[in-house]
């Protein structure tokens, strides 16, 4: 078998047959996996490109070897061969793969076919529908809500606004509660329950990040959520941003940020991640990191202010 021939070869079935175990796939065409070197993992660390049919272990960041390449460093890597020599030995064991690669493709392609004849038309109405967006916070659950969250009821009527919403599966089923505007004029929407001290969350199309300008270009804050956003500003004691900020609003959203970041004319110097501690929190600061790789940036991520709570919210409202 040649080189060329062994890189044909889709990572996820070698990976399978190493041990891996499937955990999802990425918005992005990404698969993750429980890495085949680390199997008893619980958080999938292990992700492979399908289009460029390449491999990244997180989990391998800091480890004297490697943490990703193509599918002749993953057999060597994985079986303590130096790539240099163990080339002919990997080539040798990946040829029983070979024909798995034809097979593979003509059964995936069925899938999507069958797939596509699946998926339900896309509805016309979307279930919630913004009825009407106010300029102020003015109804007493809304301002109720802002005390909670012990932000100034100033800083959030110059970010948020109040939204009336209502639930086409629930015609009778009117609610108020936050929205915040995304970059491309979608809205994240928040309607707090005072009785649990939760809220619903859902959104309008387009969804996407929202970007605010700070007098500082060269360090930017990267947030999950509007109410951390929210919370920073409030610990700053300012109404503008000291610095430029993003607000995500999805962690799905943390490779496109990314790329805005690499795409813009001045790169900033520094990033500060307030991610959520969590998984899903540490693996977007994963990915938003593996992305700016080599791109200069300097990447902190800022959870140790706020280690024993579920976000920089969280432990804004523990304070007395």
């Amino acid at each position: 078998m040649k080189i060329n021939d062994a890189k044909a070869i889709p990572l996820s079935l070698v990976v399978e047959n190493l041990g891996a175990r499937f955990a999802r796939k990425g918005r992005r065409g990404e698969l993750w996996y429980h890495s085949p070197f680390r199997p008893e993992e619980r958080t999938a660390s292990f992700k492979i490109d399908e289009i460029t049919n390449r491999w990244h272990d997180f989990g391998l960041t800091n480890n004297a070897r490697n943490s990703g390449g193509d599918i002749i460093d993953l057999w060597c890597d994985y079986h303590n061969i130096d790539r240099k020599s163990g080339v002919k030995e990997a080539l040798t064991d990946l040829e029983r793969f070979s024909n798995s690669v034809q097979s593979s493709y003509s059964k995936n392609t069925h899938q999507v076919t069958r797939l596509k004849k699946q998926l339900p038309s896309p509805t016309t109405e979307p279930r919630f529908k913004i009825l009407k967006l106010h300029n102020g916070l003015y109804f007493d659950s809304i301002k109720t809500e802002v005390a909670r969250r012990k932000i100034s009821l100033p800083l959030a009527a110059k970010y948020l606004k109040q939204v009336y919403l209502s639930d086409a599966d629930k015609p009778d089923r009117k609610m108020n509660g936050f929205a915040f505007k995304n970059d491309k004029g979608g809205y994240e929407i928040s309607i707090p329950n005072p009785h649990t001290g939760k809220s619903f969350k859902t959104s309008t199309t387009p969804k996407w990040f929202t970007s605010i300008p700070g007098k500082d270009e060269s360090v930017v804050c990267v947030f999950e959520g509007f109410w951390d956003f929210l919370t920073w500003m409030e610990m700053e004691k300012v109404i503008t941003p000291p610095n430029t900020a993003y607000v995500l609003n999805s962690v799905s959203f943390a490779g496109q940020f990314a790329q805005e970041v690499l795409a813009r004319v001045s790169h900033p110097k520094t990033l500060k991640l307030y991610m959520d501690n969590d998984n899903a929190g540490r693996m977007a600061a994963v990915q938003i990191a593996e992305a700016l790789d080599g791109s200069g940036i300097t990447i902190g991520t800022m959870e140790q202010r706020y280690s024993d709570y579920r976000d920089l919210s969280d432990l804004w409202m523990s304070r007395s």
